[in-house]
C-alpha cells in the first residue's frame, strides 16, 4: 500500500494511492502507520535491524526514528509500524524475557481496557457488558470509578490489558 501521512492541526493526514473500487462511503481505514514508543530497552537494541525485528511483533515495520539511531534519546525507541486497527494493540513486548511498554503516538481512542481502537476505558463494550451482568447477578451494588485514558506526554498513548479475569 503506498501512502503519505502528515500530522495537521494534531491529526493525522494520510492519503493513500487511490484505486478503481475504491468508495469513499464504504471504505474504511484499516490499517495506518503509527510512530510507537518502546520505552527503558537496553542501548544495546539500538541498531535498525534489531528494532525492525521488535517491531514486527507491533504490525509492519516501516522506518526506525534518526533520532533513535544516533542515540540521542536514550530513554526510548521510536519506530514506525504499520497497525491494523481492526485488532488489538500490543500494550507491551518481551524481549530476552523482559517486559517493556510500548506506546502509540496520535492513537488517543486506544481502549485501557481491552486494547482495541475506536473507544476508551469509560465506554468500553466489555466493560459495559460485565457491569451490566454485575447489575442484574447483584443490584444493590454501586457502579465502579472509571478511569481516564492512558496519555503520555506528547501524545503517546500508553495500552494496558486488564489483568484480572472476571469470575463467572
Amino acid at each position: 500500500m503506498l501512502y503519505r501521512a502528515w500530522r495537521a492541526f494534531g491529526s493525522c493526514l494520510m492519503v493513500q494511492a487511490w484505486t478503481p473500487d475504491f468508495d469513499p462511503l464504504r471504505d474504511e481505514i484499516v490499517t495506518t502507520p503509527v510512530w510507537v514508543r518502546l520505552a527503558h530497552i537496553p542501548v544495546n537494541f539500538y541498531h535498525k535491524t534489531i528494532l525492525m525485528g521488535i517491531a514486527k511483533g507491533l504490525g509492519r515495520p516501516i522506518k526506525v526514528d534518526l533520532t533513535t539511531l544516533k542515540f540521542e534519546r536514550a530513554r526510548f525507541a521510536r519506530i514506525c509500524v504499520e497497525v491494523n486497527l481492526n485488532k488489538l494493540l500490543k500494550g507491551t513486548v518481551i524481549i530476552n524475557s523482559e517486559r517493556y511498554w510500548v506506546s502509540y503516538e496520535g492513537i488517543s481512542t486506544i481502549c485501557s481496557t481491552c486494547g482495541m481502537y475506536g473507544h476508551l476505558a469509560h465506554a468500553c463494550p466489555r466493560k459495559i457488558a460485565e457491569r451490566a451482568l454485575a447489575i442484574v447477578s447483584n443490584p444493590d451494588t454501586s457502579l465502579p470509578e472509571t478511569t481516564g485514558d492512558m496519555r503520555m506526554e506528547t501524545e503517546f498513548t500508553k495500552v494496558r490489558s486488564a489483568r484480572k479475569k472476571t469470575e463467572q
